[in-house]
């Protein structure tokens, strides 16, 4: 089997060296970035330059291997600058006919210790499942679509979760591979997938709606925390920011730091940012601020940007609701992309960002992210939190057939007004 030696682990931009194992008999390998041909070889060592651009977007990168005759032996994908999971799932519908007595079978793999809580639904309806191994599915009408969702909750915050679709008319049981559009929708309410035919499109494509679901939000806080006397002002605003809104459901809350650390895997090396495991906004910030640490030295220069666009990644992980609210607190940003890159690649993520200026030389720091939201008093507060609660309330989560970079989707003119993706 073809298989990729080199991952591109966090965020990847420029010129970038690739190595692929290929398997007997390959007389040619090419390489397709975003399905377009990149590179060819006919001989190992499978070795290739790939160029992703001066800024961060979300890709997909192809190799397809094929003997002398042209036929094809085997193809593989990475995503690059996608969210990667710390465990996955996988659903699988088990061989039979009909749709009584019908079987699924849910697996996962992870390195973070065994689950510890699993829940299904079989067409946005709570399905038990005593056995994941053997999950017997309600009785259901071949001739229609259905939607079978997994999540599977490890300790430490960690989640995978899995969806199929199977059934409908002319349609074989194959499972076939879905994408989560993060919707902006007024008010909140979306009709059933069926009557929303039309409403997104990705390269010209007419896009097939199979499920929709609002539920949990992932917000991710960026901290620059090089000066204690800012952090600690923030930790106080735990209090304020329980009371000045409950979410229509408990968020998950992050905090990620400015600060990279170099880390290693595979053959490349690539930043992290420390981060704090997930809170509830109901048990306040101060929660998962205690998580979290500045620098010993607080010397460094934060690399806000840089950070940024890792929380996004984080963000968008779990296909939820989401959002990134980026503190400035006006200290120089050391970062290797610019804040503009940063806006750009969330906008392609789906991950709306807000920027607020927690001290009194922020602003000129936010004038390179577009603006932001003054939170110096109690009141500032409130209203930014009221505008993020608001941000998130009207996000849906619209599930399409096919396998879509999140910037290629957009919403057409038969969606109603305001339906926009979050962007």
């Amino acid at each position: 089997m073809i298989a990729f030696l080199t991952l591109l682990l966090g965020i990847v931009v420029g010129a970038r060296e690739v190595d692929l194992a290929a398997p007997a008999g390959t007389a040619a390998v090419e390489v397709f970035l975003d399905g377009e041909s990149v590179a060819r070889r006919t001989r190992p060592p499978w070795t290739f330059v790939v160029d992703f651009g001066a800024a961060p977007a979300p890709h997909h990168l192809d190799a397809v291997a094929r003997d002398a005759r042209g036929v094809e032996l085997g193809r593989v994908r990475q995503r690059v600058n996608l969210p990667k999971p710390e465990a996955e799932a996988v659903l699988a519908l088990l061989p039979g006919k009909g749709g009584k007595g019908r079987l699924a079978t849910l697996r996962w793999e992870g390195a973070v210790g065994k689950p510890r809580a699993i829940s299904l639904s079989f067409d946005g309806k709570p399905l038990a499942a005593p056995v994941p191994e053997r999950i017997e599915l309600p009785a259901f009408v071949p001739e229609r679509l259905h939607f079978l969702q997994a999540v599977v909750d490890f300790e430490k915050g960690a989640r995978a979760g899995a969806e199929i679709t199977f059934g409908g008319k002319d349609r074989d049981e194959t499972a076939r591979e879905l994408t989560a559009v993060p919707l902006r929708v007024p008010g909140g309410k979306l009709p059933p997938p069926e009557a929303m035919s039309g409403w997104l499109v990705a390269g010209g494509e007419r896009l097939h709606v199979v499920a929709t679901e609002g539920g949990e939000a992932s917000i991710v806080f960026v901290l620059d925390a090089d000066s204690p006397p800012a952090f600690r002002e923030l930790a106080d605003w735990s209090i304020l920011l329980t009371r000045a809104g409950m979410f229509f459901s408990q968020p998950e809350v992050r905090m990620l730091l400015a600060y990279g650390t170099e880390e290693f895997g595979a053959r490349t090396a690539y930043d992290a940012f420390p981060r704090s495991f997930p809170a509830y906004l109901g048990k306040g910030l101060l929660h998962a601020l205690g998580d979290v640490f500045p620098p010993a030295d607080g010397l460094t220069c934060p690399r806000v940007a840089d950070a940024a666009t890792a929380a996004g990644l984080l963000a968008a992980s779990w296909s939820h609701p989401r959002a990134v609210v980026v503190v400035l607190t006006g200290n120089p940003d050391a970062s290797v992309l610019s804040a503009a890159q940063a806006r750009s690649y969330l906008s392609d993520l789906g991950v709306p960002v807000f920027v607020w200026t927690a001290a009194a030389a922020a602003p000129e720091a936010a004038a390179r992210w577009g603006g932001g939201r003054v939170v110096k008093t109690l009141a500032d507060v409130r209203i930014a939190v009221k505008e993020l609660e608001a941000a998130v309330r009207e996000q849906r989560i619209v599930w399409v057939e096919g396998a879509h970079l999140p910037q290629s989707i957009f919403v057409t003119a038969g969606a109603p007004a305001g339906v926009a993706v979050a962007r």
